[in-house]
């Protein structure tokens, strides 16, 4: 039975990445007014712009806005959660909070780490309290590049010193250790993207050669030495958390694959939705495939927006399926509710961009073969725009709806063009 099976891949993204809205309303003839300043973070259901006779567009997931100069679309960045629960933040209100009703609260919330699969925040922290010498690390580099998270944090900057400034002393309190509390890079430090072991010293494990990579061993052994380590995406639930009630319960996700992986399982390639807290991952692929198709978990990394791996096994003998006990606990990633899918027109009538899964269907497509994905896969000068026609046939047959066509103006060949 082991040799009949076929493993696929498929991705399961935080999605999307960026949110295209247009400005142009084209049933009406009237364009959309941007209300506020760009760049702006804003939440689900802000504002963003309005038309002559006042009909506002909304953002429909929370993130950063940006608004390029000379194109008339605004540009959303999300972090592949909804904010759910609000009210008034624990930490609003400083002096009445000890650390232990804070971590009573951040349990009750549900938060879990975005840098380590599944691992409760409330748990992170009591791990390293057991140790001699806790070590806190406050963390704005980010292992991917995606998300400008220093730039996301610079905005939070005194929500940050208000909570270091709190956490230090509190956690001495609790545990009568020697509690530290540091940030990395210091707020003064040059930013880097790459977090690397010699960073933080001897105390990070040797498990991890040099490049810092978050998983459940480093997870593991950073507890065991005392560490608590909270990236930016985590730092900033947790800023949400402390100070405005917010904490993330659900977050969108698509699942995607190449599409010959998409045709042998059944899977039509992106679909979005909505995973609560508490659900497992699984939970998606199993009613997305057919009957006769297996999961079985392969790894997931849910620090935004790096994508859920999955191997999906097919087998036509029902008996030999995996049972749902093979899936382990620790994916269960968010909320114990009902799944929804969320249908693109629920998105505000914005185009979603997912990354590039490397289908090759621009380049199968291409009359001239001019090489579009080399465009998609950050290889430019790989990409023959002496050839292109700007037919759009590369953007049309995109299934992750990547702009290729303005990828190609920025790199069409100046004399052609």
């Amino acid at each position: 039975a082991e040799a009949s099976r076929s493993v696929a891949t498929v991705t399961a993204l935080p999605v999307p990445g960026r949110l295209y809205l247009n400005l142009d309303k084209k049933s009406t003839g009237f364009d959309f007014q941007l209300t506020g300043e760009y760049p702006r973070r804003v939440e689900a259901g802000d504002v963003l712009a309005t038309d002559p006779s006042g009909f506002p567009l909304s953002a429909p997931l929370p993130g950063v806005v940006y608004a390029p100069e000379g194109i008339r679309r605004l540009v959303l960045r999300t972090e592949g959660f909804i904010a759910g629960t609000s009210g008034q933040g624990l930490l609003s209100v400083p002096d009445d909070v000890d650390a232990s009703t804070f971590l009573d609260g951040i349990f009750q919330s549900g938060l879990c780490s975005f840098d380590f699969p599944g691992t409760p925040l409330s748990s992170l922290l009591q791990r390293a309290f057991q140790h001699e010498r806790p070590l806190i690390i406050l963390s704005r580099a980010a292992v991917s590049t995606a998300i400008d998270w220093n730039r996301i944090l610079k905005t939070r900057r005194p929500e940050i010193e208000r909570f270091k400034a709190w956490l230090q002393p509190a956690c001495v309190a609790l545990t009568g250790k020697a509690v530290e509390v540091i940030e990395f890079p210091t707020s003064n430090a040059n930013m880097s993207n790459r977090l690397y072991a010699a960073d933080i010293g001897h105390r990070l494990p040797p498990v991890v050669a040099r490049r810092f990579r978050p998983d459940l061993q480093t997870a593991h052994n950073l507890a065991a030495q005392g560490i608590a380590y909270l990236g930016p995406a985590t730092l900033n639930a947790i800023l949400d958390f402390a100070f405005h009630g917010k904490a993330p319960t659900a977050r969108h996700v698509a699942l995607t694959a190449h599409p010959t992986v998409a045709r042998k399982i059944g899977l039509q390639s992106p679909r979005l939705y909505r995973l609560y807290n508490g659900q497992p991952i699984a939970d998606i692929v199993d009613r997305s495939l057919p009957a006769n198709r297996a999961l079985l978990v392969a790894g997931a990394f849910p620090d935004v927006p790096d994508p859920l791996e999955l191997a999906v096994a097919g087998t036509d003998d029902a008996a030999d399926r995996p049972q749902a006990e093979a899936i382990p606990a620790n994916y269960n990633l968010f909320g114990p509710d009902v799944l929804q899918w969320v249908p693109p027109s629920a998105l505000n009538r914005a185009r979603i961009e997912l990354p590039c899964t490397a289908c090759g269907a621009c380049n199968a497509i291409c009359p001239v073969n001019a090489r579009p994905f080399a465009l998609a896969s950050a290889q430019p000068t790989r990409f023959r725009s002496d050839l292109c026609m700007q037919c759009g046939l590369c953007t049309h047959s995109c299934p992750a709806n990547i702009a290729l066509d303005e990828m190609i103006r920025v790199n069409q060949n100046p004399i052609k063009a």
